[in-house]
């Protein structure tokens, strides 16, 4: 009678960062969809990263609903290479979209305070001038905080791997 012993993570080869190329990427992405722990090289995120953009834009964005789950666990690896923690990219992540439905609300509000208060009464391009400012200033707070943490994004994910074996797995093979 054995015992099954599952194959501790630093001993299962998809865990070891390596430098791949574009098949064999997107191949190890899909086999490890779901594991966040681990480590992932540069040219194994980035060219998943860039079959994810292209079928997102292909699909006009259906395509990342179907590879969200991928394409974050993949993101986890590439900063958990780095020596770094995806913890803080998670919690931007939740701030990221707790900023985006307060922003949400603020314009759907400020919409509706508008119409609540010049009601029918004015053209549209009378509503629209005086409706403006709220909506650009939530718009405009949105935008920065996308652009900011894309930025941050970058920086995250270009950084080059620690050397050798790091709190998250071995080194690049």
């Amino acid at each position: 009678m054995s015992e099954f012993s599952p194959t501790p993570p630093s001993a299962d080869p998809l865990n070891a960062p390596k430098n791949v190329g574009f098949p064999e990427a997107i191949s190890r992405a899909f086999r490890r969809n779901s594991q966040f722990s681990g480590r992932a090289s540069r040219s194994e995120y980035w060219w998943f990263m860039l079959m994810f953009f292209l079928a997102s834009a292909v699909t006009w964005g259906l395509a990342a609903l179907a590879l969200l789950a991928p394409a974050l666990a993949s993101t986890s690896r590439r900063i958990q290479d780095t020596g770094r923690s995806a913890q803080l990219y998670f919690r931007l992540i939740k701030g990221f979209v707790v900023l985006a439905v307060v922003g949400v609300v603020v314009i759907i509000g400020h919409v509706i305070f508008q119409f609540i208060k010049y009601g029918d009464e004015g053209s549209p391009e009378e509503l629209s001038a005086n409706s403006s400012s709220g909506f650009f200033t939530a718009w405009d707070l949105g935008l920065v905080a996308c652009l900011a943490f894309g930025i941050y994004w970058l920086i995250l994910t270009s950084k080059p791997s620690t050397p050798g074996a790091n709190e998250y797995g071995p080194g690049l093979q």
